[in-house]
């Protein structure tokens, strides 16, 4: 299935929201495409989704923004299903979906997330981000998650990687960027170039006992190898 909106030679857009638990979803044996853009794009309570349950590689799933993408559940996230964010997912041979999202400006809060997850033998969607002035990646604390780009790979396949271009990245209050490996692939790696790079707010225990610190990194808990950073800014603050 492919969800495509033919914009023509519109020059200015109007708001696309997203809420009560609204869903785009563009999965199959074939995983298809979603494509939106607007003047500000708002992620509520709402999910895009592909997830890819075949053997041929997936389309993506792409946002564009004249002035702003916000992914944010509302408060009550944190005791219920309440849900706002992108993923991709792949669980045979078949690629995962891309994602791609541009604007000037983009937040991720409360549990705002942005996933690709591989769970089969293919390799898993990349997760590309740009935003010309900022990108901020500002968590819950106290959550038992928070907000977070992650790309995942649990199965035997590649993860995909995660590049970032941003004029100033901030992570903050339990904000995460992360590779993670769970299975016997090779992890993708994180490109995160700009002008400035801010991880602050140490993060504190949430409600079950764990510590989560901002973090941009890569972790390997599976016998695949880990994955690499590069960062490419002027300045990083801790």
């Amino acid at each position: 299935m492919t969800l495509t909106v033919d914009y023509g030679t519109i020059k200015h857009f109007k708001n696309i929201q997203l809420d009560e638990r609204a869903l785009l979803d563009a999965s199959g044996l074939i995983g298809g495409n979603i494509s939106l853009t607007g003047k500000n794009i708002f992620l509520k309570n709402g999910v895009l989704a592909i997830s890819n349950f075949g053997n041929s590689s997936s389309g993506k799933i792409e946002i564009t923004a004249q002035e702003s993408i916000l992914i944010r559940p509302p408060n009550e996230a944190l005791n219920s299903n309440f849900s706002a964010g992108v993923i991709s997912q792949n669980f045979l041979s078949g690629q995962g979906a891309k994602i791609e999202i541009n604007a000037p400006r983009i937040r991720l809060r409360n549990l705002g997330n942005i996933n690709a997850l591989n769970f089969g033998q293919g390799r898993g969607g990349d997760i590309n981000i740009k935003s010309d002035k900022n990108l901020e990646i500002i968590g819950q604390p106290g959550s038992v998650i928070s907000s977070f780009i992650l790309n995942q790979n649990i199965g035997d396949g590649t993860g995909g990687n995660i590049k970032i271009h941003s004029a100033n990245t901030t992570i903050n209050n339990q904000g995460v960027i992360t590779i993670f490996n769970l299975g016997k692939g090779v992890s993708g790696d994180i490109t995160l170039t700009g002008e400035a790079v801010k991880i602050i707010g140490g993060g504190r225990e949430n409600i079950s006992g764990d510590f989560i610190p901002s973090s941009l990194g890569t972790i390997t808990l599976g016998q695949g190898t880990g994955g690499n950073i590069f960062l490419k800014t002027k300045k990083v603050l801790l």
